[in-house]
């Protein structure tokens, strides 16, 4: 049986019509996926450069915090001075430096000024916990020979700082 001119023209052009709306579908999911990816990827360089950008603001501020607190002339006259005679009333007044440094910046948890040249004692620290702020008095201070840079200590420039985790 011979189909007529007709059925094989809408035949053709159905073919043809959907063979184009399918290429034309993919086509737009194609585009659509790479704006999408380009869109995400720039959304995602943008967090992280506002992500570095307040990291390196906080690391700033704290720098500036341990630059404060390693040019106090407080913190000299306890460290020359011998364990048994530290004088009380200059550690008091740094306890209180302390206190106060960890009451306005909820970031820090711990001060301390620890003596490399008695193998890391402790001389003053101040800390942080449920409770609040609380100094730290001499019988509960720790001696922090653990740690390689305490045990064996170095000499460095006056100005240097190091981070490190606490032990």
């Amino acid at each position: 049986m011979r189909l007529s001119i007709g059925l094989k023209l809408a035949f053709w052009l159905g073919l043809f019509g959907t063979l184009s709306s399918g290429l034309t579908g993919y086509y737009v999911y194609q585009r659509s996926r790479a704006l999408l990816i380009d869109s995400a990827k720039e959304k995602l360089l943008t967090a992280t450069r506002d992500s570095a950008q307040r990291f390196d603001a906080a690391l700033k501020a704290t720098v500036a915090d341990v630059d404060f607190l390693a040019g106090l002339a407080l913190n000299r006259a306890i460290l020359e001075a011998e364990p048994a005679t530290k004088p009380t009333m200059d550690k008091d007044r740094l306890a209180e430096i302390f206190s106060g440094l960890l009451v306005s910046h909820p970031e820090y948890s711990q001060i301390r000024l620890i003596d490399s040249r008695h193998f890391g004692l402790e001389t003053v620290r101040a800390d942080r916990d449920q409770s609040g702020v609380k100094v730290i008095e001499a019988p509960h201070l720790q001696e922090k020979t653990i740690s390689p840079t305490s045990s064996k200590p170095r000499p460095c420039r006056p100005v240097r700082f190091t981070f490190r985790r606490s032990t």
